[in-house]
């Protein structure tokens, strides 16, 4: 008799859990889609953020194409190879890309990514198309990643220079992680489509035809100032410039955390 009562309550409790929950990820969906909606009626935003997801679809497209024409050719092994030479290069170059996205105007530097990403891919396509030696396609794809190093540090210090206020500034970054997941899903749907049609050529085609795309895209993007020009007449060397920001992190614990935190999750 005491049992059912007990059981009665945890089993309302669990509803309540559950239903809590769904109101909760239904809130913060319904939070993501306002923040797009927001932001699409600001030519400038519209146009980054559009160039964010074409990036990440590249990306996508282009690491499974790249992935399956490494396992016919060399199993495993191969597709470790250019995992490597996708993720170690760029990681390299990555302080020097931040230190670019500083010293020159930031949409010269993302229309010069897309540019880059676009004559790399085409030659990933002549290569795959002429079944080109491993070590051709590695390389290939080592510079791909070299190029693609300044983008992020160009489009996230874009941002505040294109929003109006903080409530833009705000809703074009949670529209950019919106626009970031849905390209991580639909590029690898998009690619296993063309691998089936038209094998590794076809799906790298996709991408070099969203990075032209993306050049379309963000060929309109002006900035209404240019930090760049003060910092290129500063008089600290390379070196100092690269530094700044582990500098900066040292001297500020509570930025420092949140970078933390970021690193941890993309470990992760």
């Amino acid at each position: 008799m005491v049992k059912l009562p007990i059981r009665l309550r945890a089993t309302q409790y669990r509803a309540r859990m559950i239903r809590d929950r769904a109101h909760s990820l239904l809130g913060a969906l319904r939070f993501r889609l306002v923040a797009v909606a927001d932001i699409w009626s600001h030519p400038a935003l519209r146009r980054l953020t559009t160039a964010w997801s074409v990036f990440f679809v590249i990306d996508s497209v282009s690491f499974v194409a790249l992935s399956v024409w490494a396992f016919d050719r060399g199993g495993a092994r191969a597709v470790g190879v250019i995992a490597l030479c996708r993720l170690l290069p760029g990681a390299i170059a990555l302080p020097v890309g931040a230190w670019a996205s500083d010293r020159f105007p930031r949409p010269r530097v993302i229309m010069s990514v897309f540019a880059g990403q676009s004559a790399v891919l085409a030659a990933l396509v002549i290569a795959t198309l002429a079944d080109s030696a491993l070590v051709v396609v590695a390389g290939l794809v080592s510079v791909s990643g070299v190029i693609a190093a300044p983008y992020r540090p160009a489009h996230l210090a874009m941002l505040p220079l294109v929003a109006r206020s903080p409530h833009e500034l705000v809703a074009a970054n949670v529209a950019g992680g919106a626009v970031e997941g849905a390209a991580m899903l639909a590029g690898p749907v998009l690619a296993a489509v063309l691998l089936l049609l038209g094998g590794p050529p076809a799906a790298l085609g996709l991408a070099l035809a969203v990075a032209l795309l993306g050049c379309v895209v963000v060929a309109r993007v002006h900035s209404p100032s240019d930090p760049s020009v003060v910092l290129r007449q500063a008089s600290e060397g390379p070196f100092v410039a690269l530094t700044g920001g582990l500098r900066m992190l040292r001297a500020d614990r509570g930025l420092a955390l949140v970078v933390g935190c970021f690193v941890t999750q993309l470990f992760v």
